[in-house]
């Protein structure tokens, strides 16, 4: 990974966990999350997006919080559409790919105190890559048929004593996401293995920063940095309707001077009646390396870019659900 930008983002982490937000005297001076915590992100796991939650309703390490409750069972059915387009520049040619992914992916996750397991089952379908310019169409991919496996597992603590002059951090979290191959339609996808930290504080009136820094490693000997920092408010918690919308940035510093590749990410989560769930989510390309998948770089046959250029790139999901 390249060592610049790795420490920088290393030590923004660090810089936001000791500053994200004032630290309480008493505990009743916060307000709670409330059955919004009990709300998952992309991964199954609780979160927002893509970002796994630091926090726990009844951690394993740390004073629970009486006002929360400490268990929930959530499905949730989510619908991903991904559009990526980049120029690749050679030395001699430049070729334009293009990528359009369909997913639907159903989630089963469970809570009990300070553990958080979630498995998700992804249906893919309308795999499209295709040289634009520069050459032929690449080998069709268009089979439909179930993706990668998700399986993902946290384990949470509260740390109400680190405090740092007026700063604290209020929750902290290990976790890990695998992402394997389960059918003939997933053969040339890779699987991978996500392992880090998640934290979480507080600014005050329900707002949280949130971050995680974690190693990913995927089959075939790649390895990059995780990186996610940013920020969620909830300005209604309730009984019948809880609202939480948040915003934040999504890096992977790949090995090898691949380079950085950089996402914003914002959306919004509802609870109706303690019960119901809604998400949507919205990500934007911001910053594009040169990382190519094994399998992708095979159907390149043999192409080598030496940069490439972002073009189009996005990625809209929508998750409707239940939490008991």
């Amino acid at each position: 990974m390249s060592a610049a930008p790795t420490l920088l983002l290393a030590a923004t982490l660090a810089l936001a966990s000791l500053a994200g937000g004032p630290a309480w005297a008493e505990e009743e001076e916060r307000r709670e999350p409330g059955l919004a915590i009990h709300l998952p992100g992309s991964s199954g796991l609780l979160g927002t997006g893509s970002m796994v939650d630091g926090e726990l309703p009844s951690p394993l390490f740390g004073e629970p919080s009486p006002s929360l409750r400490g268990y929930s069972a959530r499905f949730t059915l989510r619908y991903a559409s991904d559009l990526r387009q980049r120029d690749l520049l050679g030395s001699r040619e430049t070729r334009r790919l293009r990528e359009v992914r369909h997913e639907l992916t159903a989630f089963h996750g469970l809570t009990v105190h300070g553990l958080d397991l979630a498995f998700g089952l992804p249906y893919a379908w309308n795999l499209d890559r295709a040289r634009v310019a520069g050459g032929s169409r690449l080998p069709g991919d268009d089979r439909d048929g179930v993706g990668r496996v998700v399986v993902a597992a946290k384990v949470g603590a509260r740390i109400p004593n680190f405090v740092v002059g007026k700063w604290a951090i209020a929750g902290l979290s290990a976790y890990g996401i695998g992402r394997f191959p389960s059918s003939a339609r997933a053969r040339d996808e890779l699987a991978e293995l996500e392992a880090g930290l998640a934290l979480i504080g507080p600014f005050g009136h329900a707002l949280r920063y949130h971050g995680n820094l974690a190693l990913k490693q995927r089959s075939g000997g790649h390895s990059s940095l995780v990186f996610r920092i940013g920020g969620s408010c909830l300005p209604l918690s309730g009984e019948d309707l809880s609202f939480r919308f948040y915003g934040h940035f999504a890096g992977e510093d790949h090995e090898g001077g691949a380079g950085l590749d950089l996402d914003f990410e914002i959306g919004g989560q509802l609870l109706l009646f303690g019960l119901v769930t809604v998400d949507v989510d919205l990500s934007l390309g911001v910053l594009d390396g040169r990382y190519l998948e094994r399998p992708l770089r095979r159907r390149l046959e043999g192409f080598a870019p030496t940069r490439v250029d972002p073009g189009e790139a996005w990625t809209l999901t929508f998750g409707v659900g239940v939490v008991l």
